[in-house]
């Protein structure tokens, strides 16, 4: 198969989910000329707890995405808990 999934686990600070899709939305530009992956999305899994799922082509773009996810998520340290900052990825071995 070819695609690999990064898929990234967080907390929110109180009241901060309006802030990270604004933040998001101004990054757009930005993250669609840096950022390796086909797709990303990120989805409210909890009261102030989300996921943001990226779809990449290989393990090398992952890898070449999660450097600058780092740094990303690193930046929101006013809107995030970044202790709580949990990434786990590996490749797809089954689709319908």
């Amino acid at each position: 198969m070819d695609k690999f999934y990064r898929i990234t686990t967080y907390k929110a600070k109180e009241g901060a989910e309006a802030a990270l899709i604004s933040m998001a939305d101004q990054m757009k530009s930005q993250l669609r000329l840096m950022v390796t992956a086909k797709e990303i999305e990120v989805i409210r899994i909890g009261e102030n707890e989300f996921m943001t799922i990226a779809t990449h082509a290989s393990e090398a773009s992952a890898r070449k995405g999660a450097k600058l996810a780092q740094s990303i998520y690193s930046q929101m340290g006013d809107l995030i808990d970044v202790d709580t900052v949990e990434t786990r990825s590996g490749p797809v071995i089954w689709s319908l």
